[in-house]
């Protein structure tokens, strides 16, 4: 029993050594003002001071200012929740609601080094993406003590907010300390990442996707970098990025093509609109976002994609000038999949309900409705086979 105590002194003499050389690093003072109220989540209370003490033993860098939640500082600071913790408010706005337990103290001490230097040591990709945001980000990641996939997504959250201070706020809430938030949020799951009060992310990303999301105000799962050529010599221009333009783009690359995929729109096309995709040989079903995810995800491996670009003009010539409105490539060869788009009546309601009871193909949906009253929208062979077969292709109740 006593040489496992005495192990237990010898790691914690370690532990401590390691964090004191690793917080030596530190270039200016940390000033974090602790708020708790006697009464409320008082466990997290003493685990919040527990550790700030604790971490101010191993650096005089951090300047540690405690007071009751009552404190007209509290209210100076915008605070109404405890325990709360406020990181060098002069430099930054980032903000603990919790205490550092378990998982979360990977994120305390990355918290108190980038703070602490000043730096947030993004990769060029990311700082890129960053760099486009010129509106507000008030980030909120929720977090949990037993999460091992909260430190990745909350520091992506925190270099965000120390590499760009004048626009991005960060607050990182516990949620068993802040059941309440959690539940205003429908935070039942870590992690979660909202920006300006949107979903922006569940579970972890990489930092270009993470910051790609808060860019774009909605989850990516892909990140395709940007380009900044002005003029881009291929052998091969595709235009449209649906499955077709892909696929295209997949086997010109592997016949030894220099290939590249221009699209103005959504990546995937239709698919990628479609909430659900049944019977797709391998998949009885899956997501259409998805699936079109699989299929980039896979042609970035051989081409490269510009998206959110449109063909404004394509002069024939040696070799043929494609311009976008973003770029210029030279190439020996396009080929144009745009694919299709459907045909919209423009009236109210009807992108609300867009796959939920608005469908635009009878060959797809047409079966979720066999035995209900359709109303059917057309008068050609799209829509008189449907109602004749309830959309399936077999004899059903008419429509």
């Amino acid at each position: 029993m006593n040489q496992a105590h005495d192990m237990d002194d010898a790691q914690m003499r370690q532990a401590q050594i390691e964090l004191t050389r690793i917080l030596s690093g530190l270039k200016r003072e940390i000033p974090i003002f602790l708020f708790t109220q006697a009464g409320k989540n008082d466990v997290f209370n003493d685990a919040a001071r527990q550790a700030l003490r604790f971490f101010r033993q191993l650096t005089d860098k951090i300047v540690l200012r405690e007071y009751d939640l009552s404190h007209e500082k509290a209210r100076e600071l915008g605070i109404d929740s405890a325990p709360a913790m406020v990181f060098d408010p002069d430099r930054y706005n980032v903000r603990w609601l919790g205490a550092p337990l378990g998982e979360e103290g990977r994120i305390f001490l990355e918290v108190l080094l980038r703070i602490g230097t000043g730096k947030s040591d993004l990769n060029e990709a990311a700082a890129a993406v960053l760099k486009k945001i010129d509106q507000p980000r008030q980030l909120k990641v929720f977090v949990s003590a037993s999460c091992p996939y909260c430190p990745q997504q909350a520091l992506n959250a925190l270099k965000a907010a120390v590499e760009r201070p004048e626009l991005i706020s960060l607050e990182i809430i516990d949620i068993q300390a802040n059941a309440d938030l959690a539940d205003r949020y429908g935070a039942q799951s870590v992690p979660q990442t909202f920006a300006n009060d949107t979903l922006t992310a569940l579970g972890a990303q990489t930092e270009e996707l993470f910051m790609s999301s808060i860019d774009r105000m909605e989850q990516q799962t892909i990140f395709i970098p940007e380009s900044d050529e002005a003029e881009v010599a291929c052998q091969l221009v595709i235009i449209g990025g649906g499955p077709a333009g892909l696929t295209a783009g997949i086997y010109a690359a592997r016949s030894g093509l220099k290939s590249v995929v221009v699209e103005k729109g959504v990546l995937g096309g239709q698919v990628a609109l479609t909430p659900v995709v049944e019977n797709y040989p391998g998949m009885k079903e899956v997501g259409g976002k998805t699936l079109v995810d699989i299929m980039v995800t896979h042609a970035l491996e051989y081409v490269q994609i510009f998206p959110g670009e449109e063909v404004i003009d394509i002069t024939p010539g040696e070799p043929h000038i494609v311009q976008t409105s973003r770029r210029k490539f030279k190439t020996q060869a396009v080929i144009i999949a745009t694919g299709a788009s459907h045909r919209h009546l423009g009236v109210p309601g009807e992108s609300r309900f867009s796959g939920r009871g608005v469908s635009y193909c009878a060959t797809c949906d047409g079966p979720l409705y066999r035995g209900k009253r359709v109303f059917i929208v057309g008068g050609g062979n799209r829509s008189s086979t449907p109602a004749q077969h309830g959309g399936s292709g077999h004899p059903g109740p008419p429509a």
